[in-house]
């Protein structure tokens, strides 16, 4: 997969995607952590957008009302972050999910939504990005899923030098 990448303000595009969530989902509370509102360098905005439509729709999906969306930095890593109040994802399945066609709630199917690829799909973006995406239990009490790349990686570097 190539990556398209570009200089962005990802926190404000952040805030921006969040605000119409908040408008699309009033009845939800969806909540932005960005504590550093630094340059986190370029991205792929088509395949970012991808990303984050991908995490918060499972999380709408199985979320009693609150989400929390956060971007941040981990030295050099920079990690978008959805968590949810939802049931959450036994320990067991947590590698599984990022296979593709897996679903774990048996009653979802084609006709009720949804055919098993929007988690394996943010997985193959993780590895393009040189990057991984983990998932674990949520302080909210549901899932917490984390996409993480190297904001500083030759891979991305290359890309955006390109695109200048």
């Amino acid at each position: 997969m190539a990556l398209n990448i570009e200089p962005i303000d990802l926190p404000g595009w952040l805030q921006d995607k969040t605000d119409d969530l908040r408008l699309i989902h009033p009845e939800r509370d969806i909540a932005l952590d960005i504590p550093h509102r630094g340059d986190f360098g370029g991205v792929d905005l088509r395949l970012m957008e991808r990303v984050l439509d991908n995490l918060v729709n499972n999380a709408l999906r199985y979320a009693q009302r609150r989400l929390r969306i956060g971007l941040w930095f981990d030295g050099d890593i920079a990690c978008l972050q959805v968590e949810d109040d939802g049931p959450g994802i036994p320990p067991d399945e947590r590698q599984r999910i990022f296979e593709p066609f897996v679903r774990l709630d048996p009653s979802r199917d084609r006709a009720t939504g949804g055919c098993g690829l929007g988690l394996a799909i943010v997985h193959s973006i993780a590895v393009a990005y040189q990057g991984q995406v983990f998932v674990d239990a949520s302080p909210l009490g549901g899932a917490s899923f984390r996409f993480c790349w190297p904001v500083k990686s030759p891979l991305l570097l290359k890309n955006a030098a390109t695109a200048d």
